[in-house]
């Protein structure tokens, strides 16, 4: 037995030191959200709802780091007593194989999701069998998992999930394994087809050079992905005569075609969704969006006013592709970067490196057209400070209290010095200020829309004390 104690005011935000509890809260229009659909400007995006992360939490969901293992306890109403009990549920191993219908072993990755818990903040616990297919997962009793297999051998299509019942102990007394059987190679569908460019010309001879000035290639592949983008293995082929065949699990009825290259100068596209159906495997024609030819890319960074020497890294994006392949190549200082890029739609993003003193640019959209130079100037902001001190509901200075700036790319993050006074550089634009003092006393959490420079007084709140036993 364990007893453990914390204070709860608002969200809580990233890792935690030991003992690792978690609170997380809900408050504001409780609105769902997602990264299509915004909250008001006031309030955020937390775990699929619009929160307002400066109001007092009263009902909290609990996350328990026991060594490897994660559970959580949602729901604790705080409105009439803070003094609550938490009962973990037992673990409990979870043995099998997974392996075909003819009882031979898969090499694997593992992975179970929990059926159900915290919106917007999914709970997976992970695991690779081995050359058998043998594999164990600790799994967390009274609980129900979805188990995703994605065997190591691309040319075996992967299955959709697994659905683990709910565990209990006198049910794996009965069921000790779990194993995870799939159709053997010849029972799955191969489907066909031929892929086409938007005049309804065969995509002929696409591993080959495009244009005279790169060498020949060989490596332009296929792949399958589900709707959500997840790649379904099946041991696609693309041939030079445009034709194409791939395995797919007999229970899928929707798939989408990824043609990309394996260099930032070898065109991406992905196809719309297709039906398909074990019945009928001839797919005809599959039309994709891409470019047949080259131009050339000129990128250099500015501030507005002149050309800027900085370093950085460059992220393009085919739009054809629909978001599933990204380039990243360096940035240069000395000359503007120049790419040789198949035509079509990219958007840019400049990542600046942090020494530099300038913020990201994100999403710059342009147009490559064939045989043609394209000069862009990406204009970058500089880095805005945020300076302050951070003190303790008595009105102390709070010394190596952590102080961090979540933003869209990447952390910010500073400890306070001796007097309290913390210093960091962010980007303009929306943010979370969040300051970690010692505990017992809450993070302190604020919602901010950076336009210029800021000075800010964090004044730690005494909270809400959630304590009681861990049983």
């Amino acid at each position: 037995m364990r007893i453990l104690a914390i204070s709860v005011i608002g969200l809580t935000m990233g890792c935690a030191d030991m003992p690792s509890l978690l609170v997380r809260g809900e408050a504001g229009t409780n609105s769902l959200c997602n990264m299509e659909i915004a909250c008001p400007p006031a309030e955020r995006c937390v775990f699929g709802k619009c929160t307002d992360v400066m109001q007092e939490f009263r009902t909290v969901s609990v996350s328990v780091r026991l060594g490897e293992m994660v559970q959580y306890i949602p729901a604790l109403d705080l409105s009439n007593s803070t003094d609550r009990d938490l009962a973990l549920s037992p673990e409990f191993e979870v043995a099998g194989q997974v392996r075909t219908d003819e009882d031979k072993g898969i090499e694997s990755l593992v992975i179970a999701h929990l059926d159900g818990g915290l919106t917007g903040h999914s709970l997976r616990r992970m695991t690779h069998s081995d050359e058998q297919g043998n594999y164990r997962l600790q799994l967390t009793g009274g609980s129900a998992w979805w188990v995703d297999i994605l065997p190591i051998d691309d040319s075996i299509p992967v299955p959709p999930s697994f659905h683990l019942r709910q565990l209990y102990e006198d049910r794996l007394r009965a069921e000790n394994r779990f194993d995870l059987v799939v159709p053997t190679l010849p029972e799955y569908p191969v489907y066909s087809g031929i892929l086409v460019d938007g005049a309804g010309s065969p995509l002929t001879d696409m591993n080959q050079a495009i244009e005279p000035t790169l060498p020949e290639v060989d490596s332009i592949s296929l792949q399958v992905r589900d709707q959500n983008g997840r790649r379904l293995g099946g041991g696609a082929t693309f041939r030079s005569d445009g034709s194409f065949t791939f395995r797919a699990h007999p229970s899928w009825r929707a798939v989408q075609l990824l043609l990309v290259g394996a260099s930032i100068n070898e065109p991406a596209a992905l196809s719309p969704l297709l039906e398909i159906d074990p019945e009928t495997t001839d797919l005809g024609a599959i039309t994709f969006a891409i470019g047949r030819h080259r131009g050339v890319l000129n990128i250099s960074a500015s501030d507005g006013n002149a050309t800027l020497a900085i370093t950085g890294e460059l992220r393009l994006r085919p739009v054809a592709a629909s978001g599933l392949v990204l380039h990243r190549t360096a940035f240069s200082a000395s000359e503007p970067t120049r790419m040789e890029l198949p035509t079509g739609d990219y958007l840019v993003d400049l990542i600046p490196d942090p020494e530099s003193g300038f913020a990201p640019a994100f999403s710059e959209a342009l147009t490559i057209h064939q045989g043609a130079t394209t000069s862009v100037q990406i204009r970058v902001s500089p880095l805005v400070p945020i300076i302050g001190q951070v003190r303790t509901p008595d009105g102390t200075v709070a010394v190596n209290a952590r102080v961090l700036f979540h933003q869209r790319e990447g952390l910010v993050e500073a400890l306070t010095d001796e007097n309290g006074n913390y210093s960091i550089l962010v980007q303009e634009g929306e943010g979370l200020l969040v300051a970690i003092p010692s505990p017992p006393l809450p993070r302190f959490i604020l919602h901010l829309n950076v336009a210029g420079p800021q000075n800010l007084e964090l004044e730690m709140e005494e909270g809400i004390l959630l304590s009681g036993q861990m049983l």
